[in-house]
């Protein structure tokens, strides 16, 4: 009995043991460093221990590796519902600031979303993350160039992502945002001509997407460069002044029936502003 006993208590202690020392695998959520250099970058799957090291890359040798202290949700493990899921809503959590030394953040966040997608494309998020990956991207290139950009890079994550989903729950939104990309003007210096010439493209953008689940974002942008215009033209202008001051107050008073709440408070404040005689560009001066 006693022999029975204690060969069934050393079997469970070697088998709590191998349990212990066996190590987790997981996804990155963080790149890991190692003096201060990115040695494996977000979205990398590891080898890590409960404790909180990583110690080796997927499939990697463990002796090579030796290991490295993981930071706070570095990792998580990996399941096939869980993982993407639990890694959405960690980034919903921890939103990026839109900042200069925050640039590398926005790029292992672009990797983070991809990989994601990639490990799990038939998770029900893999659209949405793949949708995320061009956003951060956009804010990675925009940021590190401070908008001195031809977009290049960026646009080629927007069509990657409308080749795969051209129908999907944001391509209207990303097909929006790469049209804007691709006719954007860093600075108007105040041209009339180069903000008329704006409102043609949008103008016609929004004619040939009628249906776009992101057509009160064009009619709120379409109605901000209307009223750029009107501060632009010279109060001689006469007609050319009062008809597009009259676009800009058409497009905001139909935008207060949008069902995206800021679009349609944003109209709401611009509309007063646009009766109190306020500023928009030249001289901001709107309330």
């Amino acid at each position: 009995m006693n022999k029975f006993f204690w060969t069934l208590l050393v079997g469970l202690l070697i088998t709590i043991t191998k349990a212990e020392a066996e190590p987790l695998r997981g996804i990155l959520l963080q790149p890991l460093e190692r003096e201060g250099k990115i040695v494996i970058r977000a979205g990398e799957l590891v080898s890590f221990s409960p404790e909180g090291d990583a110690t080796a890359p997927f499939g990697g040798s463990h002796t090579e590796w030796g290991k490295i202290p993981l930071p706070v949700y570095g990792a998580i493990p990996l399941d096939q519902s869980f993982t993407p899921s639990r890694a959405y809503l960690w980034m919903k959590a921890h939103p990026v600031e839109r900042r200069r030394d925050k640039v590398d953040e926005h790029l292992h966040r672009y990797h983070l979303c991809q990989a994601l997608a990639h490990h799990y494309s038939n998770h029900p998020l893999t659209e949405e993350l793949r949708a995320m990956a061009c956003d951060f991207y956009r804010e990675y290139e925009g940021v590190r160039t401070m908008g001195k950009t031809g977009w290049s890079e960026t646009l080629k994550v927007y069509r990657d992502y409308l080749v795969d989903y051209p129908r999907g729950r944001n391509a209207d939104r990303i097909r929006y945002a790469m049209f804007k990309l691709e006719n954007s003007v860093y600075e108007y210096e105040g041209s009339i001509r180069l903000i008329l010439g704006q409102i043609e493209l949008y103008q016609r953008y929004l004619v040939n997407h009628p249906n776009s689940k992101v057509l009160d974002q064009i009619k709120s942008d379409l109605a901000r460069l209307y009223r750029m215009a009107f501060e632009c033209f010279p109060e001689e202008s006469g007609p050319e002044r009062t008809w597009v001051r009259s676009k800009a107050v058409k497009l905001n008073r139909e935008l207060l029936s949008s069902e995206n709440l800021e679009l349609r408070e944003s109209a709401r404040v611009n509309l007063y502003n646009l009766e109190q005689g306020r500023r928009c560009y030249r001289g901001p001066t709107d309330w």
